[in-house]
C-alpha cells in the first residue's frame, strides 16, 4: 500500500500482486483468464472514505470496512454487497474523536467481528472492536496495551468463542507488539514484545 499526497489530500495506492506457479495448472489458466473489474460503493463522508478490510460469505453477502471522514473527524464506516450493490449498515462509534476499522472476519450471517481504533478526548488510541449479531453492530469491550496508543489492525476466527486479533501498542514511544484473544465470551491481552520499525 502506498500513499501519495495531491492537493493536500493523501490517496491511497493499493497494488495487488497474484502469485501464479510456472507450471500449468487449472487454477493458473483460471486465473489467467479471469479479470477484475470496479464496483461501485457508496462514500459517506464529505472528506476521505476508505475501504480497507472485506470479508465474504457467499456471493450475496460479503463485508467491507474502513472509515469516512466529515468535519476532519473520523467515523467508522461499514457496507455490505447483497449480490447486486454495496450498501452502507449502520455502525457505532465510541466517543466524538476518530473512529477507524482495519479488519474484518465473518463466522457466520450472524457472526462477524471487526476490529481498529478509536481516540479519547486526549488525543489517545484504544482498541476498538465491534460485532454483528444478524441485525445491529455493537462495541464488544476490549483491553488494551500498558501504555501509548493501542491499535489493532487484524482479526480471524479459530471458532466462534476462539477468535484472534493482533495489532500494536505503545506508539509511538516504542511500539510493541499487541496479541489479544476471546475465549469464554471474554477479551484478554496475551502477549507484547518490542519492535523496531524502519524509517
Amino acid at each position: 500500500m502506498k500513499w501519495m499526497k495531491t492537493g493536500g489530500m493523501f490517496v491511497v495506492l493499493i497494488t495487488v500482486l497474484t502469485f501464479l506457479p510456472l507450471f500449468k495448472t487449472p487454477a493458473r489458466a483460471a486465473a489467467l483468464a479471469c479479470s477484475w473489474s470496479v464496483v461501485a460503493s457508496p462514500n459517506v463522508g464529505s472528506g476521505f472514505n476508505s475501504l480497507v478490510g472485506v470479508a465474504a460469505l457467499s456471493t450475496t453477502d460479503v463485508w467491507t470496512v474502513g472509515n469516512s471522514t466529515s468535519g476532519g473527524v473520523d467515523q467508522t464506516l461499514i457496507e455490505q454487497w447483497d449480490g447486486t450493490s454495496w450498501n452502507v449498515i449502520s455502525s457505532p462509534n465510541v466517543g466524538s474523536g476518530n473512529n477507524t476499522l482495519d479488519s474484518v472476519a465473518a463466522i457466520s450471517a450472524t457472526d462477524i467481528w471487526t476490529v481498529g481504533a478509536w481516540t479519547t478526548s486526549s488525543g489517545a488510541a484504544q482498541t476498538l472492536i465491534e460485532h454483528w449479531d444478524g441485525s445491529t453492530w455493537s462495541v464488544v469491550s476490549s483491553p488494551n496495551g500498558s501504555s501509548g496508543d493501542s491499535i489493532l489492525v487484524g482479526i480471524s476466527p479459530v471458532s466462534t468463542t476462539d477468535i484472534w486479533a493482533v495489532g500494536y501498542t505503545n506508539f509511538p514511544a516504542a511500539p510493541q507488539t499487541l496479541s489479544i484473544r476471546i475465549t469464554s465470551g471474554l477479551w484478554d491481552t496475551l502477549e507484547t514484545a518490542a519492535i523496531s520499525i524502519r524509517p
